[in-house]
């Protein structure tokens, strides 16, 4: 009975790690993460991909897995994926002027001025640097980048 106790315990703590080493994305519309972000003061990491794309699925797997990112990204960013080839993914990559050019990852501020791109699979180190250094750029890249959501949101 032990015995069985104890593999249940593991197989739990496993499932628990498992689940929290990684990037939690949350099922919700770009607007309802918006103002998820206005209220956490958190920044947005917007996963844009399509079901085809091998790129973005090695994304998944290689790199929004690992606990390093998992932890950094969950505690600093709103998470959400984007298909580009639903109707709601054209609109928003229409706005943004995402290329078709898939794993697409947008950073934003709380109030959905563009900071940063990611276009492609860079190493996980990479990914890290960037995302910790996108405070310290959002200052000089919204007033050259992009102007807010809110005065081009079409949806």
């Amino acid at each position: 009975m032990k015995y069985l106790s104890n593999i249940l315990f593991l197989t739990i703590a496993m499932a628990y790690t498992s689940l929290f080493s990684q990037v939690a994305f949350q099922d919700i519309e770009p607007d309802s993460a918006l103002k998820l972000s206005q209220h956490t003061r958190q920044k947005l990491l917007i996963d844009i991909y399509t079901d085809w794309c091998v790129p973005c699925k090695e994304l998944d797997k290689h790199i929004f897995s690992q606990p390093k990112v998992g932890k950094f990204v969950n505690e600093n960013y709103i998470s959400i994926k984007l298909n580009a080839e639903e109707p709601g993914g054209k609109l928003f990559c229409k706005t943004y002027e995402v290329p078709e050019a898939y794993p697409t990852v947008l950073l934003l501020d709380e109030k959905a001025n563009e900071i940063d791109r990611i276009i492609g699979l860079i190493p996980e180190e990479k990914y890290i640097q960037i995302l910790r250094d996108y405070p310290k750029r959002s200052s000089i890249m919204v007033s050259n980048r992009c102007e807010s959501l809110s005065t081009r949101r079409p949806y």
